[in-house]
This record gives C-alpha cells, sequence and structure tokens, in this order.
C-alpha cells in the first residue's frame, strides 16, 4: 500500500517490524507519502491502509499519537472493526492495530528528532474539513438537526429532549436538554450524540450544553 500527498517529498525514513515495514516521505516536516508492506491478511491490509490515511499531511509526532485513533474510529464507522466495551484504544481492537501502533512507535524512535522535553505540547489540530467549515451556518445547522432527529428517534426519545441552539464560529454545536429528560441519562446522552454525529458526517464535531436560561420571569425582573 502507498499513499501520497500533493508535495514534494524531501526526506525519507523506514523500520521494519515482525515482518512488516513502513516507509514515510517528509516534506516540510509533514509527512507527505506513506507506504506500508508485508500485510498477512486482507484485515491487517485494510488496518495499515486506513493508518497511512490518517498520517497524511501531519507531522510524524501527530501521526504516531493520533494516526490510529482516527484509523480505528474509520474503520469501526465501516463495520471493519468492532469497538469493545468500556475505552476502546486502538490496541485493544485487534493485533492488526496493536501492530500499526508499535510500527507508528518505531518510526518515531527512528526519526532524527530532538528529544521531547516537559512543556513541549502536540498542538497539531485535527478539526472540521475546509468542506464542512466552507458550507453556510444554515447548511450546516440542517444537517445537524436532521441528525439529532435520527439520533433520539433511534434512542427512543422525544424529539424535543435536545434542541440544537448553535454553531459558533469555532464550529463547536449547542445545545439544550428538556427540564423533562431526568440528569441521570444527560452525560452520557450527549456522548452518544456526538459519537454519532461524527460517525454519520466523518467530521470531528464537538457537541457542548448551553446554559438554560431562567423562564421564571419575575425572578428575572
Amino acid at each position: 500500500m502507498a499513499l501520497r500527498a500533493d508535495t514534494a517529498p524531501i526526506s525519507e525514513l523506514s523500520v521494519s517490524l515482525d515482518g512488516r515495514s513502513v516507509s514515510v516521505s517528509l516534506s516540510e516536516s509533514k509527512i507527505a507519502g506513506v507506504a506500508f508492506s508485508g500485510s498477512s491478511s486482507e484485515k491487517e491490509k485494510a488496518v495499515l491502509d486506513a493508518v497511512g490515511e490518517a498520517m497524511i499531511g501531519f507531522t510524524l509526532r501527530e501521526a504516531t499519537e493520533h494516526a490510529a485513533i482516527y484509523a480505528a474510529n474509520a474503520l469501526t464507522a465501516k463495520g471493519l472493526l468492532r469497538r469493545p466495551a468500556g475505552i476502546g484504544i486502538p490496541k485493544a481492537m485487534g493485533p492488526e492495530m496493536a501492530l500499526a501502533e508499535a510500527l507508528l512507535r518505531a518510526l518515531y524512535r527512528a526519526a532524527p528528532l530532538p528529544p521531547l522535553k516537559p512543556g513541549d505540547w502536540n498542538f497539531e489540530d485535527r478539526g472540521p474539513t475546509p468542506a464542512w467549515v466552507a458550507r453556510e451556518r444554515k447548511d450546516k445547522m440542517a444537517t445537524v438537526r436532521g441528525l439529532l432527529g435520527m439520533f433520539l428517534t433511534r434512542a427512543g426519545v422525544e424529539q424535543d429532549a435536545i434542541v440544537v441552539v448553535d454553531i459558533d464560529k469555532y464550529e463547536r454545536i449547542d445545545v439544550r436538554f428538556s427540564e423533562t429528560l431526568p440528569i441521570g441519562v444527560k452525560p452520557k446522552m450527549l456522548m452518544d450524540f456526538e459519537c454519532f454525529l461524527r460517525t454519520q458526517t466523518g467530521e470531528r464535531l464537538e457537541v457542548f450544553v448551553t446554559e438554560m436560561k431562567d423562564l421564571n420571569r419575575i425572578r428575572r425582573l
């Protein structure tokens, strides 16, 4: 498998592990191309392909820290991986994903990079795609509200249990819960809706609860 972005690579790096190899080409510190070899099965090849796609356009550090996570999410959405109970870290989702993570860590260790120091935070952001950001607000609101309706129907909850209030300039989605919804179910419902949005749109969308205004006119005077 080989993937390449539309940039001119200026350096190459490769490692091998357990009979598999990964090579990357770098352009201005970003990964411009990825090639895996030695896959032992179609499932392993599919996993490595997804990881390679998630690496393109990012630094080696970002790819090492997060590419497997994004690949696991994409493969889960396609039904090619099953998320285990609890926190589904990539290496817990099968030996293929564990191998991918091990290859990425080996690749990072082989890179001629200065050691990380305390405070060397990773500030790379994988926010919504330019295609999503470029859409008109009313179009994005219609998409999110439509998906919310689907989510509530599947959950067997009243359609006014959650209401989309706004999408701000940072693409954060503000919602409001109905007062009749038990407080104990709200945190899980919020996380489930965010996960549903990401799966359906393929975008890294974030959902927040907006503060409920006091509707009592006397207390607001």
